[in-house]
């Protein structure tokens, strides 16, 4: 990289960004990573018509309390034709109820290779280069960024705890193979009523369902075709399969030629903001606030933050935070105790992509 230097504490004679430059073939540019499994968990489609955790651990702003959720289990009995005795002894039949008990604790933070806790800091040095563009806005600029690159990185810990989540075994279908005509892969006609099927052995209805995916889920787009978009994934128009969310940070998590089925409102995203009410602090050279950041479909992501300027030094310090978990529905049916619908699918077939042959 060329150096510029300056001499007697001048600034660079012109500050131009690389993107103006270059466009999208910069560094920040290539910065694509997917927010999409965040955009969902908040989305419309996966919290309207539900009573959220994150407004009952909420007990003033600022602080959390325990929720206790009471949920009966399954009533379950069979049916069997019977003798009328009215002195027979009958079985009694006690419906079973348990109590889940929920609060929030665990805390994200930008970090240094995923150990130490990391702020951004930037000083005058730094600085000394933007002679055209005040401090101030330059670092408001880095705030940004910094902000986008935390949202990512946070969808990725999200996928991972996911796969945490999903007790049941992965179930696996002939999804792929080779056309023999061209070598491509191509998508089971099948796929449809494998999909359907497992979701009726699960007593549920596939209307309540979304496909949850990477390279998998675009296939999917390109088989039946895309309707009306829905966070980074797409509601497919007139198609047999639920609604498609594209994640990028999915196949390195979930393994490729997989996707997951999840029931809408089977997880939930809980969320405690901590720079609220009378813990909120907006100084003249520091300040410690909440604010919302858009992660677009309509879902936006509440995200704690803390600003300080030092004068003395010339130097400003911001860190984006967050309290948040991924909570799960109460599993259980009468077949199947742990049972809870979340299916991940994997693809049994050995279909591969077809290799040209080499140049010569």
């Amino acid at each position: 990289m060329p150096l510029l230097e300056t001499t007697g504490g001048l600034c660079v004679p012109k500050t131009g960004y690389a993107f103006e430059y270059f466009g999208k073939n910069t560094p920040e540019g290539r910065e694509n990573d997917s927010t999409s499994l965040l955009q969902f968990l908040l989305s419309n489609e996966n919290t309207q018509g539900v009573r959220r955790l994150s407004d009952d651990i909420i007990g003033v702003p600022g602080k959390t309390r325990g929720v206790k959720i009471m949920t009966p289990q399954p009533t379950c009995f069979s049916v069997c034709p019977t003798e009328y005795n009215c002195l027979a002894i009958r079985t009694p039949y006690t419906p079973a109820m348990d109590v889940f008990e929920y609060n929030i604790d665990s805390r994200f933070t930008p970090c240094e290779a995923g150990l130490n806790e990391q702020s951004l800091k930037i000083t005058a040095s730094t600085f000394a280069q933007y002679c055209e563009i005040d401090n101030g806005e330059a670092f408001k600029e880095y705030m940004i960024k910094y902000d986008m690159r935390f949202v990512k990185e946070l969808d990725k810990v999200f996928v991972n705890l996911l796969l945490q989540n999903i007790t049941e075994a992965p179930k696996t279908f002939p999804i792929l193979a080779n056309n023999t005509t061209t070598g491509q892969r191509v998508i089971n006609d099948e796929l449809p009523l494998f999909i359907s099927e497992t979701i009726a052995d699960a007593k549920m209805d596939i209307a309540d369902y979304v496909i949850f995916g990477g390279q998998m889920v675009n296939m999917f787009k390109l088989k039946y075709g895309v309707g009306t978009t829905s966070a980074e994934g797409s509601v497919i128009a007139n198609s047999p399969l639920p609604p498609l969310y594209y994640d990028r940070n999915f196949d390195t998590t979930f393994g490729k030629n997989s996707f997951v089925l999840i029931p809408k409102k089977a997880f939930q995203m809980v969320i405690w903001s901590q720079y609220v009410g009378s813990r909120e602090a907006l100084l003249e050279k520091e300040a410690y606030s909440t604010k919302m950041l858009p992660l677009g479909n309509n879902s936006f992501l509440p995200v704690d933050w803390l600003w300080k300027w030092d004068p003395e030094c010339s130097s400003y310090e911001y860190q984006p935070s967050i309290f948040a978990e991924l909570v799960k529905g109460i599993p259980g049916n009468c077949t199947d105790p742990d049972a809870d619908g979340i299916f991940i699918i994997k693809d049994c077939n050995t279909a591969v992509l077809p290799v040209c042959p080499a140049i010569p």
